[in-house]
């Protein structure tokens, strides 16, 4: 991380816990935007009904979707995804970071108004770090705006200004790949959504594809497009993944 992008992330830190001194659980701090900070072994993400990203601000996140794991430091970005799992694993504590969701209305309006967002020139590591910068400054931006009365107008400058920063950054194919998924597969996201909430539940294929109205055959395809893997695989890697934490807690049955 260059010196900037590593003063960027101090300042915004600084910002949080300006606003949080007591410094553990979870608490919005306007409409879209929440932090959560604590010191336990799990994280828990809002559920992939709506488009986030989740900046890493302290601490060492480990991110399995469906098999392929990712690990994110301070500074780092967590867009999310249809697979994007509900909860992470903390490697170290305290953690915390801030997330800030947008509604697809706001994504589709700045991809809009912003135009062309591609760019032709390769990312060199300091292009990229410098657009970690600006968009660690953009978050912090919209933290302090808490702190103005009558800020509601400055508010929706502001979350603009944090999805711009995220179109026209490193993450902007991941973002417009977590719009188009969110928009055309909204079934299926709904229903990947129960399933991470009721894994604990015995359920069966035929009573998901009939909560979305199609076919066993069509809503099995369809999910496995979407998803990379069925529903009931899917089921059993989030039950793996329980049973993981629970063995690594101590727990005295996992069954």
């Amino acid at each position: 991380m260059s010196a900037d992008a590593a003063a960027a992330l101090r300042r915004l830190n600084q910002s949080v816990a300006g606003l949080d001194p007591a410094g553990r659980g979870t608490f919005a701090r306007s409409p879209g935007l929440s932090i959560c900070r604590g010191s336990d072994e799990s994280v828990r993400l809002p559920t992939v009904g709506r488009p986030y990203a989740a900046v890493v601000l302290e601490g060492l996140l480990t991110v399995n979707q469906l098999g392929d794991i990712t690990r994110l430091s301070p500074g780092d970005v967590l867009i999310s995804e249809i697979r994007t799992p509900q909860v992470v694993e903390a490697d170290n504590a305290p953690w915390s970071i801030v997330v800030h969701e947008s509604s697809l209305e706001e994504v589709v309006s700045t991809l809009l108004q912003a135009g062309d967002i591609g760019g032709s020139s390769p990312a060199t590591p300091q292009a990229l770090d410098a657009q970690t910068a600006r968009l660690l400054d953009a978050v912090r931006g919209l933290l302090e705006l808490n702190k103005e009365p009558e800020s509601r107008f400055l508010q929706g400058l502001a979350r603009n200004e944090i999805i711009y920063r995220l179109l026209t950054g490193d993450h902007g194919p991941a973002v417009a790949s977590s719009i188009i998924g969110l928009q055309s597969d909204a079934d299926i996201v709904s229903i990947n959504s129960w399933i991470k909430q009721n894994f604990r539940r015995q359920f069966s294929v035929d009573e998901l594809a009939r909560a979305s109205g199609m076919s066993t055959s069509a809503f099995h395809r369809k999910f496995r497009d979407v998803v990379q893997i069925g529903p009931v695989q899917c089921q059993k890697m989030l039950r793996l993944g329980e049973a993981r934490k629970l063995l690594l807690a101590g727990a005295g049955s996992v069954t």
